[in-house]
Parts: C-alpha cells; sequence; structure tokens
C-alpha cells in the first residue's frame, strides 16, 4: 500500500464532497468509492468492512433523500404527476445547458409548466415551482451535511492510517512538497 494511493483515494472522497455542493457529479456515491478504497488499500483493518458500510448506508440514504426532496417539495404544494416529472427533466435540461443555475431554473420552470399543463392555473404552477425549490434546497442541505460527516471521518481515519505506521504510507515530505508546490503552480500560484 503506498501513500499515493491512499491519497488518490482521498482526493476522489474530496470531489465526491464538492459534487455534493455542484451537483455535476455523483458526490455521495464517489465519496463512498473513495472511502471503499481507503478501507480496501488498509486491508480492512484499521477501516472495517463495517465502517464501509456505515460510510454506504449514509451516502445511499443521502442520495435518496437528494431525488426525492425535490419530487415531495412539489407534492406537498400540490403538484401533480406532470409537475414533478417535468420538474426531474428540467432540471436535468437545466443542468445540461446552463451548469448549477440552470439545473435550478430548469427545476422550477419545469415544474410549473407540468402545473399549467396539467391544471391550466398559473398560481397553482407558482406555488409548485416554489416547493420544488424548497426540496432541492432541503435536499442540497442533508447532501451537504452527509458529506461532511463522510469527508470528516474519511480523515480521521486516514491520519490515523498513517500515524500508525502502516508499511508503506511513511510520508516523504519532500515528495508532498513537490506535489505541493507543482499543483500551486498548475493553478496558476506563483
Amino acid at each position: 500500500m503506498t501513500i499515493l494511493f491512499a491519497l488518490l483515494a482521498l482526493v476522489l472522497i474530496v470531489i465526491g464532497a464538492l459534487g455534493s455542493v455542484f451537483p455535476i457529479l455523483p458526490g455521495l456515491p464517489l465519496m463512498f468509492v473513495g472511502y471503499w478504497w481507503l478501507a480496501y488499500l488498509d486491508g480492512f483493518t484499521r477501516m472495517s468492512l463495517v465502517s464501509v458500510i456505515v460510510v454506504g448506508v449514509i451516502a445511499g440514504i443521502g442520495s435518496v433523500i437528494d431525488y426525492l426532496a425535490t419530487a415531495y417539495g412539489a407534492k406537498l404544494t400540490g403538484s401533480g404527476r406532470k409537475g414533478i416529472w417535468l420538474s426531474m427533466l428540467g432540471s436535468i435540461v437545466g443542468l445540461l445547458v446552463a451548469s448549477i443555475l440552470g439545473m435550478v431554473i430548469g427545476l422550477v420552470l419545469g415544474a410549473m409548466l407540468g402545473e399549467i399543463l396539467d391544471r391550466k392555473d398559473l398560481y397553482n404552477a407558482g406555488k409548485v415551482g416554489l416547493g420544488a425549490f424548497l426540496g432541492f434546497a432541503v435536499g442540497l442541505v442533508i447532501r451537504v451535511i452527509f458529506s461532511i460527516l463522510i469527508l470528516i471521518y474519511a480523515v480521521i481515519q486516514t491520519i490515523k492510517m498513517i500515524a500508525s505506521g502502516v508499511e508503506g504510507m511513511e510520508i516523504n515530505w519532500a515528495w508532498v512538497k513537490t506535489l505541493a508546490v507543482s499543483l500551486w503552480k498548475l493553478v496558476g500560484g506563483g
């Protein structure tokens, strides 16, 4: 096991955490894969199979809540099937066309369009659009909270692995410094 693979697994977890804030990537599933990889590198000794299952359950529950929250928000405000389905379709199209802001706008407009097509009531369409947005916001908050939990747990476990002197996990500080300087230059720093 090398520190490079452990760092790559941590990078995957961090990318997953960013994907939880910016829903371009499947954040929680990526975090789970990164955590599983860390546990695998450790031979499931310090990071047991039970901890991998717990992280998987957290990631799974967070993902399901995230996907259902928008639909539930629209449903609570009286949305029909068309409003729910078009809000999901609108969010996907909006994401592809105009990134995160487009996703939110597409979600709201899709929910509103579905209600207009279903009931031809503009007031109710606005209410459903707001409900879909609030559901999305609740899902985002839950996704971020779950991501933070997984991120903190993974970092703590990785520090424990490195500190306990797992074979191949010794830190070569000169290499870390070279990597940090290279990354700094890559992103446009000094």
